[in-house]
């Protein structure tokens, strides 16, 4: 009776542990890798909740303009900005170009923009938002 025991429960570990262990790396390097160090651990995860208190749109703004100052060549701020994975550029109705990052988390999501206005060939007023989207 105790070696069906023991092998009922090294069956139930195999069966549910190697996929939660799994799992849990997965979602651990996507929320680390995946993401763009502008946006890295401000994410929650399924296993892994924010800080509390911690503000992630402030935290966002103060990396971006940590990162890039009005003036910097536009070149120079696209080839950075698709090179952690922003799409775009987009521009808006009121002539501003943008670029956007989109994660999901279970029902919502969240986008992060980056926006400037160009002049010759520099990228001014350089403004970072965010926007959440829930079912």
């Amino acid at each position: 009776m105790r070696k069906w025991a023991r092998i009922l429960i090294i069956a139930i570990a195999v069966v549910f542990g190697i996929p939660a262990t799994a799992y849990v790396y997965l979602e651990g390097w996507y929320y680390w890798f995946g993401m763009p160090p502008l946006i890295r651990g401000l994410t929650p995860g399924v296993f892994r909740e924010l800080p509390k208190g911690l503000d992630t749109d402030a935290r966002f703004k103060e990396r971006v303009h940590a990162a890039f100052s009005d003036g910097i060549k536009e070149r120079l701020l696209l080839d950075q900005l698709r090179g952690q994975g922003f799409a775009g550029p987009f521009q808006d109705s009121q002539g501003k170009k943008y670029v956007q990052f989109t994660a999901g988390f279970l029902v919502c999501r969240k986008d992060w923009f980056i926006s400037w206005r160009t002049v010759d060939s520099t990228a001014v007023e350089i403004s970072p938002s965010t926007a959440v989207a829930c079912l």
